[in-house]
């Protein structure tokens, strides 16, 4: 509770005594007393009356100023979030790049009908599907190979994973790659 409150207060208490005093032990003579003194606890309450007005308005100014501080502070960290959200967007987006990129190569069904149905016409031939030893993507690329041509009555030598390649310590990282 604020001094202004407790101003009022004694002001209203104040002139409540002086009118029930007056009323029931004054005369017509004393009538000006109770003028005078009613004045003055009137006075007090304008008083209190007014400081309440003016911590009413300082009050309010530092809400204001609050808001602002708020205002200013949402703002900011709208627009932090803004970046984040972009960012994180440009993260998905490198992010599905690098799964494209680094996803094995598969058939579809589609892929493996139309093969099939090209290769029809190569029945009874005999075909070798091998692949480089440790090599996941390969395997699974040639066993799907596999089954189109055992599906199109070509006969098919198993060679995945079977070649493996060997480089020497003696010679240059570009001389080995020349090599293979």
């Amino acid at each position: 509770m604020d001094r202004s409150t407790i101003v009022v207060f004694v002001g209203l208490l104040g002139d409540i005594f002086v009118m029930l005093f007056f009323m029931f032990f004054g005369n017509e003579e004393e009538r000006r007393s109770e003028i005078i003194c009613s004045l003055v606890f009137t006075a007090v309450i304008a008083v209190g009356v007014f400081g309440e007005f003016i911590y009413g308005c300082e009050g309010e100014r530092r809400n204001i100023e609050i808001q602002a501080i708020f205002s200013a502070d949402t703002a900011r960290l709208e627009g932090e979030a803004a970046t984040a959200n972009e960012r994180a967007a440009q993260a998905e987006k490198e992010t599905a790049e690098l799964y494209a990129l680094t996803a094995p190569c598969r058939l579809t069904l589609d892929q493996q009908k139309a093969i099939r149905q090209e290769l029809n016409k190569f029945a009874g031939r005999r075909v070798i599907v091998s692949s480089y030893g440790l090599d996941g993507e390969g395997a699974g690329l040639g066993t799907q190979i596999i089954y189109i041509l055992n599906a199109s009555h070509i006969y098919v030598v198993d060679q995945l994973a079977s070649t493996t390649v060997y480089v020497s310590h003696q010679l240059s990282q570009d001389e080995a790659l020349r090599r293979i």
